[in-house]
Parts: C-alpha cells; structure tokens; sequence
C-alpha cells in the first residue's frame, strides 16, 4: 500500500516512514510541498500523511490537502502538526482531511489513524461499488448447472494470481457480476475496482484523457486502480489507436498522462476485460488487434446464456427477488411450482436481463404468483418491442416527405430509434447490428440530433 509522507523534519520524517514499512505499507517520502506535488503527479497515493506547516515553503499541508481532495475525494489524508490550533485542526477535518494528529505522537496513534483512514476510505469505495451492483448478492457456489460447475472449475486456479483474464458473453449473462466475483476472491480485494466502458466513447482525445489522465490533473482510471483491478467492459470497442496505446501499457506496465509535459506513471493493475464478443471472433477480427488479444486473454472464460444453465434459474430468482426487495422495500410474490415450470420452459433470449425485467414486472403481484401471471409477464416483455416497432412506423410514414432527403432523416432517426431501444440505448451493440462502427454511428446519431438516445450502459 503506497503512503505518501510530507514532512519538513528530518527526524519525524524518517520515523514515520520506518513505522510504516514495519508495518507492511510503501511509504514515499518529501520534505517540501514542492517534493510532494511532484511525488503526487508521478502516482496518485493510496492515502497522505501531511505536516502542516512547512519550513521555507509558500503553500502548506492545507494546500497539499485541497490539491488531494480535489483529485480524489475518497483518498484518506491523516494531517499532523506540534505548532496548530484547534481552528487549523476543525478547517483541515472540513476539507476533508480523515484525522489530526498532534505532535509528538505514539506509534499506536499513527498506527491506528492509518489503519482506521484506509478502512474508513475503503468502506466508501466498497458502499458506492454496493450502490451501483445493489443487491450483488450471488453466491455462485450455490450454482447447480454442469456449465457453471465447469466454468468455476476452469476459474478457479486463476482467482488468487493477477493473471488478466477476457470474460465473454452474449448480452444479459452477468459478466460485470462475474467480474466483481473474481476481484473479491482475489489477492486485490480490498483495493480498488475500477470500471471503463470502451463503448460509452467515440473520441479517442476523450477516452484517452479518462483512462489515462491529463497533464492538467485529470487522474485517469488506471492511475486510480493502482493496487487493485481495472474492468475493461466491451474492449473491442477500442479504437485501433487506443488498442495500440493499451497494448503499450500492458507491455511495460507504464503509460503517459495526456497533454505537454507528461511524465511517465508506473503502476501496478490487474487488467479484466469483458466482451460480448467470442473468444474466436476476437482473435479472427479484422478490427481488434492480435497483440491485444495475446496481452489481455491469458485466461478466457466464456459465459453460458442462461437457457444452457437453466438448473440456475432458482437461485437466480431468490437472488434477484432479494434485491428487489431491498430496492423496492417490498416483498417478492412468492412463485408457485406451477409458475416456476413456466420460466423453465422459456428461452430467455435476452438472458439474465430479461429474468430481471419479467421479475420486475411481477413484483408488486400478490403471492403466489400463478402461471397465468408469468405468461403474461414474460409475454409483455416480449411484446414490448413489437409495439414499440409498431408505433414507430407508424409515426414513419405518417412523417414522410414528397422530398427524398428529409424523408430519409425521418427514416433514419426512426430506424436508429428502433435499434437503439431494442439494445438499451447501448451505442456499440446498436452499431454492430446496424452494420456501422460506433464513431460513424455517434456522428450520424449528432447529425440526427439523436445524441440524447444513447445510454451505452
């Protein structure tokens, strides 16, 4: 664990570092604000132990401290000083800062200001990952099927390496759960967990900037999954340009921030990627470079859709209930043999995501939830699309003009329309059924005036 230690005394300095690598962490040491800043913009620490007051130096620890909040608000900052007052000690808790220390102080008060920075910093991170997979909840020992059982056996001896692993399968099959399951069972568990979706990007300067950072302080994602693990959701979205510059990183583990000036950042990642894509159409495409396929698959594990796992489905209903329980602070109907016959013989062509809006659906019915009722439910989700096409032709040839180019645009918008809820508002799968790459679609979506369609999710 990388610890950064500003400090204008030689003595308390080094004390502090000698405590720190005792205790199993990495301590980096400075003795100006100057020193720290460049220590800063090499590598983004894990947590910051600031003095306050600093000899000969125009900003102090305070500064340092805003500089670190405004970078990453959940990065634990411990401020000491032996000369403050209770007013500097109320402004820097205020900022931001996890706990004051006084001079001098015990080995167990820092000791335990750390521990207790770190814990409270990862509990943040940990609550915001549980806001955004409420409900996470599975347990896939408890997976019954010969192709879960199959693929957590083939998983398994890679959980506890820093192996980087592409997770594959069709839209709807769980592989961002997937994915936080194996970053808990690994090594790097209480670290980071960092998200990139390549397709929520059409701009290579953009995407750029948030994986890798900027020279004016964005702090990219890899940066920020130091010590922990970076998705790469929908990888073969990547421009060939963003492919090569990925393929560098994972080379050498370094890259460099965008912008002028740009020192080169080393940091230690496991690297995760997902694709809806097989393993077998990513190392045959024309548009997804072998050299990043030989960097990022060193394992492959390839999701089942859920119709060839469906010894699941009970579990995934008592999960899936759970949750939306918790969201919705509402029982589940409880489902009847009968009806529970009905999910089993459907095909679930849209997966694990189509289970949940059926479930959905049905949550606030009264239990027990009959036969009748998950016909029904599974035939509106159906449906659904059908009359959503429906409406849209509609509104097409109702709109059509006696001039072939604003007839066109209504054509287009509604076809890009139709495609566009049919995958969720998701850019890249829309682009690949329409037969477009995804900047040509984002450009023709600005051109249609469609850019608030897009969700990319």
């Amino acid at each position: 664990m990388d610890i950064l230690v500003a400090d204008d005394e030689d003595d308390i300095r080094e004390q502090v570092c000698g405590i720190l690598e005792d205790e199993g962490y990495s301590p980096r040491s400075c003795a100006t604000v100057a020193e720290a800043m460049a220590a800063i913009q090499q590598r983004l620490p894990a947590m910051a132990i600031l003095d306050v007051w600093f000899k000969h130096c125009d900003k102090d620890g305070i500064y340092l401290l805003e500089e670190l909040q405004r970078l990453s608000p959940n990065l634990p900052v411990l401020m000491v000083s032996g000369h403050s007052t209770v007013d500097i000690a109320v402004r820097a808790l205020r900022i931001g800062a996890c706990d004051f220390l006084t001079k001098p102080f015990t080995l167990d008060d820092l000791t335990r200001a750390v521990e207790r920075g770190l814990r409270e910093s990862r509990l943040k991170r940990d609550n915001q990952e549980m806001a955004k997979q409420l409900g996470h909840g599975l347990d896939y020992a408890d997976f019954r099927s010969s192709a879960m059982e199959n693929l957590l056996k083939k998983l398994e001896p890679w959980l506890k390496t820093d192996r980087r692993l592409l997770v594959t399968g069709a839209a709807g099959t769980g592989k961002s759960r997937f994915v936080q399951h194996i970053h808990q069972q690994s090594p790097r568990a209480q670290a980071g967990l960092q998200w990139h979706n390549c397709a929520d990007f059409s701009d290579d300067a953009q995407e750029s900037a948030v994986l890798f950072g900027s020279t004016e302080r964005q702090v990219g994602k890899l940066e920020l999954a130091h010590g922990g693990t970076l998705v790469l959701e929908n990888i073969d979205c990547l421009s060939a340009v963003m492919q090569q510059s990925l393929v560098q990183f994972l080379q050498s583990k370094r890259f460099n921030r965008i912008g002028q000036g740009s020192c080169s950042v080393e940091v230690n990642v496991r690297v995760i990627a997902t694709s809806e894509k097989t393993e077998k159409t990513l190392q045959n495409s024309d548009t997804f470079a072998r050299s990043l396929f030989d960097c990022i698959a060193l394992g492959v594990i390839e999701l089942p859709p859920l119709r060839q796992r469906i010894e699941d489905l009970e579990v995934l209903l008592t999960t899936i209930q759970e949750r939306l329980s918790l969201k919705f602070n509402h029982i589940a109907p409880m489902i009847s043999p009968e009806a529970l016959e009905v999910f089993r013989q459907h095909h679930w062509p849209m997966n694990i995501r189509e289970l949940e809006n059926v479930l959905t659906r049905l949550h606030y019915i009264g239990s027990p939830l009959s036969a009748e009722q998950a016909k029904r439910a599974i035939g509106d989700e159906e449906h659904h699309q059908q009359q959503s096409v429906a409406l849209q032709w509609q509104g097409l040839i109702a709109g059509l003009s006696d001039e072939l180019r604003p007839a066109r645009e209504v054509f287009e918008t509604h076809f890009l329309r139709y495609h566009l809820e049919r995958f969720g508002g998701n850019v890249s799968q829309t682009a690949q059924s329409v037969g477009m790459d995804r900047a040509s679609l984002h450009r023709k979506m600005r051109s249609l005036g469609m850019d608030s369609l897009s969700d990319s999710e």
